[in-house]
């Protein structure tokens, strides 16, 4: 869930240019993980599968981090955006990573 500060500048009577940031929270509430071991063959034997959140599980269930995103609103209803998240915490305890994500946006304001 973002909580984004944003704001609109005017460039001219067709379009205005949108930029926005501030943080994020998220949880994760299902999942499951897979364990595969290969016999030399292409099917894979299916080692085990448990829950991958939690004190047992492999990835932190909370993730924190920053939003940021800017954007143009063109003729005042049609939106086009780019916007990335940067995950602050680390996903995988074990070892030192984390996500960042990247997208594209569009829109009709009515």
């Amino acid at each position: 869930m973002p909580v984004t500060i944003g704001y609109r500048l005017p460039l001219n009577d067709i379009a205005s240019l949108r930029i926005e940031a501030g943080p994020y929270f998220s949880a994760g509430l299902f999942g499951n993980s897979k364990v595969n071991i290969y016999n030399g063959t292409a099917k894979p034997f299916n080692y085990s599968e448990e829950n991958c959140f939690g004190k047992d599980g492999l990835y932190s269930r909370f993730d924190t981090g920053i939003s940021a995103g800017i954007g143009f609103t063109l003729f005042g209803h049609w939106e086009i955006g780019l916007n990335t998240n940067i995950q602050l915490n680390k996903f995988d305890s074990t070892e030192n990573r984390s996500n960042r994500t990247f997208g594209l946006s569009t829109g009709v304001l009515f």
